[in-house]
């Protein structure tokens, strides 16, 4: 019992922590999430090895079962991220406005931003990372995206 105690705090970070697929250095990176969920897991898994696809289908299949806000928001946000990856902008743009709509998170903001960086909508991607540094100061994925943006531009501005 006292090990179980130990132990569910740490599972509980590693469940929770999001997971960064491969993906090109020239614009932000999305993120996806992992939970206790077992699908919302498996579509995590599915992106990070490049599945793109896949992890759209599973990630979709999570979002009609009745999941908490929290996890309906990150079967969303992965499927935005999925979506995107597969160059599906407009469904990638009405995933993450479900995923911020089921609960605002750091991660539905970061592929928000992403996404909307990749219709060169600069001024609305920027606002989204910014929301994200705020619930997630620490996070570094949010901070790079944010400068990568944010230079992006003021280089476009001048």
């Amino acid at each position: 019992m006292k090990l179980i105690k130990t132990l569910l705090p740490i599972l509980v970070t590693i469940t929770f922590m999001p997971v960064v697929g491969a993906q090109s250095a020239d614009a932000p990176e999305f993120v996806v999430q992992t939970t206790t969920t077992g699908i919302i897991r498996l579509s995590a898994s599915k992106f990070e090895g490049g599945e793109f696809r896949q992890a759209a289908g599973i990630a979709l299949q999570a979002t009609e079962r009745g999941l908490t806000s929290g996890r309906r928001s990150a079967a969303w946000s992965n499927l935005c991220a999925a979506r995107a990856m597969q160059g599906q902008y407009d469904a990638a743009l009405e995933a993450c406005e479900n995923a911020l709509e089921a609960r605002v998170t750091w991660q539905a903001n970061n592929n928000y931003g992403a996404v909307l960086y990749r219709v060169g909508r600069l001024g609305d991607s920027a606002r989204a990372f910014a929301a994200a540094s705020q619930i997630a100061p620490d996070e570094i994925v949010v901070a790079e995206n944010h400068a990568l943006v944010s230079s992006r531009t003021l280089a476009a501005a001048q």
